[in-house]
């Protein structure tokens, strides 16, 4: 069980907006608006609210690996075996499989109505309607076979974060993933405002940067 409390980044006063416990914990919620809503269960189970969490309601008809929101709706993916798919929902209720369907690795994220997705190797899907159509994307590159994490900045300013037995990097793109830079950095647990304020945590210690980690 669970609670949903918001915070004033301008006082950083908490408050608890759910009258009681959900049912089931959520790991991550996000916003469409500022009373619609999406959250996700450790195993795929979706909720949603209408009221900006002060009361739910558990998704029947889908359940989902990864899951976001943009302002014209929620987006995700599912993945069954080696294969997943992309899903599209206006409301939270009603999902479609818009496409495309990819191989056995994905990463998303979106800014604004802009949602990218990236998979193994090397391909690029962008969607200007908030998930719901995809295009792909054949002058753009992947910059990592093993891409674990994704963030948007803006409509171009892109970055991820890569480990395997070679690398530990974040890398950087900022034409829309058409090129790209790399700098070492090992967690993939970081968060930046813009392209040179950020933060990330290590070894249970909170690192920050004015200048992207130089």
């Amino acid at each position: 069980s669970s609670k949903i409390g918001l915070v004033n980044p301008k006082t950083s006063d908490w408050k608890i907006v759910t009258p009681g416990y959900l049912a089931e914990g959520l790991n991550n919620i996000y916003m469409k608006d500022k009373l619609n809503g999406i959250g996700i269960v450790y195993n795929g189970n979706l909720h949603i609210t209408n009221n900006g969490w002060q009361t739910t309601s558990k998704v029947a008809s889908q359940t989902l690996t990864k899951v976001g929101a943009s302002p014209l709706g929620y987006y995700g993916y599912s993945k069954l075996s080696n294969e997943i798919t992309v899903y599209y929902s206006a409301d939270g209720e009603t999902w479609t499989a818009p496409g495309p369907v990819v191989g056995y690795s994905l990463v998303m994220a979106n800014y604004g109505n802009k949602v990218v997705a990236m998979r193994d190797p090397q391909n690029i899907y962008v969607s200007y309607d908030g998930g719901k159509t995809y295009a792909t994307v054949t002058n753009n590159k992947h910059p990592d076979y093993d891409l674990a994490s994704f963030r948007m900045l803006d409509t171009n300013i892109f970055m991820g974060y890569a480990a395997n037995i070679y690398t530990n990097n974040l890398f950087i793109s900022l034409d829309g993933g058409k090129t790209w830079s790399t700098k070492t950095m090992s967690t993939s647990k970081f968060e930046f405002k813009n392209i040179a304020e950020g933060f990330k945590m290590e070894a249970s210690k909170l690192y920050f940067t004015s200048d992207t980690g130089n």
